[in-house]
């Protein structure tokens, strides 16, 4: 039992790394076993084909930032500093978890073909939409937050103000002759989102 949790999670970790350098259609089932060291008929028999294996390190990758946004959201007392600590969690997670942002973006080039398809991304709760729902509701009674901002295009403004800033950094580094990477700027563009996104729900 030991054994075969070591080799299923040997399996995945290998998985993502394939999937997130060249997507499902350049990964290749035969190049996940050698780096897992495992074999092909084992990766079978534990995940059935290579789509489906895929799947399941597609919704490991969401369930990593899942559970970020629940720890951060699960006791709020002051709504200023959760949408504060949300955006910067999302800034540390992207920044430390490449291999996430390229599972991304190569799902988006297949329009999300592959989560359609997963029954586990059809029931996914998003604790981001649940959260900011509770989250502006107390603003909006404190009177901190307008009465107008939806949550769910805050939710898109808090995801793409920070995706956005890793899916380019690479090209937008070069371009502009700077490394987008560095602690420093990445600091100062998360103190720079935050008082762009405070001020525009603030009252």
């Amino acid at each position: 039992m030991r054994n075969a949790a070591v080799t299923k999670a040997n399996i995945l970790r290998a998985a993502e790394e394939e999937f997130s350098e060249k997507g499902i259609y350049g990964a290749r089932v035969e190049e996940i076993a050698k780096k897992s060291g495992s074999n092909k008929r084992m990766i079978y028999e534990y995940y059935g084909n290579k789509e489906d294996l895929y799947m399941v390190v597609l919704e490991n990758a969401y369930n990593r930032l899942s559970e970020k946004e629940e720890f951060i959201f699960h006791h709020v007392t002051d709504c200023e500093k959760a949408v504060e600590d949300i955006i910067r969690m999302y800034y540390d997670f992207l920044a430390n978890d490449e291999k996430f942002v390229n599972m991304i973006m190569w799902e988006n080039l297949n329009r999300a073909e592959y989560m359609k398809r997963s029954e586990s991304f059809g029931t996914l709760k998003n604790p981001l939409l649940t959260s900011l729902h509770k989250i502006l509701e107390k603003g909006k009674k404190e009177k901190i937050f307008r009465d107008d901002i939806n949550e769910e295009q805050l939710a898109v403004l808090l995801i793409t103000s920070s995706f956005s800033y890793f899916s380019n950094v690479h090209t937008l580094s070069y371009l502009m002759k700077t490394d987008l990477t560095d602690t420093e700027k990445m600091e100062k563009r998360v103190e720079m989102v935050v008082k762009m996104i405070l001020d525009f729900i603030k009252v």
